[in-house]
Order: C-alpha cells, then sequence, then structure tokens
C-alpha cells in the first residue's frame, strides 16, 4: 500500500510539472507573437517585411511543441491578428476565414478577448459573419474586455472601425479619451485622419488636456 501512495504521488508530481510546462510554453508562444506582429504593424515597414515577420509569428506558433494553436486562447487570437494582417496585403478570402475561425475558438475558451471579438468585428464588417455576434456588438464586446489598453494599434483600428460602422459619437467620446491618453497628437492625426472631423478634434484636445495637466503637476 505504501509503494502505491508513494508511486501515485510521483505520478501526481510529474502530471502537475508536465501542466505548468505546457501552460508556460503555451504563454510563451502567445508573447512572442504578439511581439512579432505588433512590429509588423510599423507603418514604415514595406509589404515584403511584414509578410515576413507574420510568417515568423505562424511558425514560433506551429513549431511548438505544445500545440498552443489548439487550445491557448492568446495565441488563437494572435492567429487571428496574423490572417488579418496577411488578408490586408493580399486580399483573399481563406486569410479571412482563417483568422474568424481561429478567432471564435479563441473567444470560446476564454471570452476576455479584445483582441479577438475586434477581429470577429472587424471580419463581420468584410462580410464574413460569425455565430456569435455582428460587427457593431462585436466591437462593442471587444471594448467591454479591453476597455483600457497598451495595444495604440488595436485601439487606433478599433476606432476607426467604430466610424465605418456609423457608432454613435456618445459611444466612440470614451474610447477616444483613452486613446488620447495612451498616445501622442501625431498618431491621433494618422488614425483618425479619415474619421469624422469630431473624432480627430475631440481627440486632440483631450491630448492637449492631459499634458497640459500632466505639465501643471
Amino acid at each position: 500500500m505504501a509503494i502505491i501512495r508513494k508511486t501515485f504521488g510521483v505520478c501526481f508530481f510529474l502530471l502537475a510539472g508536465l501542466y505548468c510546462l505546457v501552460l508556460h510554453e503555451g504563454a510563451g508562444v502567445a508573447r512572442r507573437m504578439d511581439a512579432l506582429l505588433t512590429t509588423a504593424q510599423r507603418a514604415d515597414y514595406n509589404e515584403e517585411t511584414v509578410l515576413r515577420l507574420v510568417d515568423r509569428a505562424d511558425r514560433v506558433a506551429s513549431q511548438s511543441w505544445a500545440r498552443p494553436a489548439n487550445w491557448h486562447p492568446g495565441v488563437l487570437a494572435s492567429s487571428g491578428q496574423l490572417e488579418s494582417l496577411r488578408y490586408a496585403h493580399h486580399p483573399e478570402r481563406v486569410y479571412l476565414e482563417h483568422g474568424r475561425d481561429a478567432a471564435q475558438r479563441a473567444v470560446r475558451l476564454a471570452p476576455v478577448q479584445p483582441g479577438a471579438w475586434f477581429r470577429l468585428a472587424d471580419f463581420a464588417q468584410a462580410g464574413l459573419e460569425n455565430p456569435h455576434c455582428n460587427a457593431a456588438t462585436c466591437l462593442e464586446n471587444s471594448w467591454k474586455t479591453g476597455p483600457i489598453l497598451r495595444d495604440e494599434a488595436l485601439m487606433c483600428s478599433r476606432l476607426r472601425l467604430a466610424n465605418a460602422l456609423e457608432v454613435p459619437f456618445s459611444v466612440r467620446q470614451p474610447e477616444l479619451s483613452r486613446y488620447a491618453a495612451a498616445t501622442n497628437k501625431w498618431k491621433i492625426r494618422d488614425c483618425l485622419a479619415e474619421s469624422a472631423q469630431q473624432d480627430l478634434f475631440f481627440a486632440l484636445m483631450k491630448r492637449e488636456a492631459y499634458r497640459t495637466r500632466r505639465e501643471s503637476e
């Protein structure tokens, strides 16, 4: 009996260690993919560089021994993002479908995924529907699950989509305020150049107010 208990304890310890190792690997893959995709979104990169970074992010997931693309919500959300970047340079429907499928699996596994909800909204706006929500509702879910973000590119993309969907200005205001607090006036102008003028004016005024407040403190 003592031998059985000891064997069981050893097995439990090994399984727990393996479980933690798998989780650690999945989180590491998600971080590496996110770093590569964030770099890929730099405005001064040409198409070849962007697609090379996207392919590297894809390989990080596919070559991992833990196969996190099958179960890790963060990796799945990043997979949706990389397919979106591919589509931006090569508008083929297959990229939209792969991106939508990855984003759907991400929100099913972990609903608090602002990036994945935004991808679903963006894909829906492009004509690729999903069973969870229409474009406006998916965008609302993205805001609800990630109101404060360090991802300026995602914040900008959500504002652009909100403008395209003609979301009421009163609903856009909180996100405009958060974006103004997170970036500078040059990025605000680039992001909102094709949006409604009231969005650009409101965000620039907020940016100036934040700057003035910090200087007076």
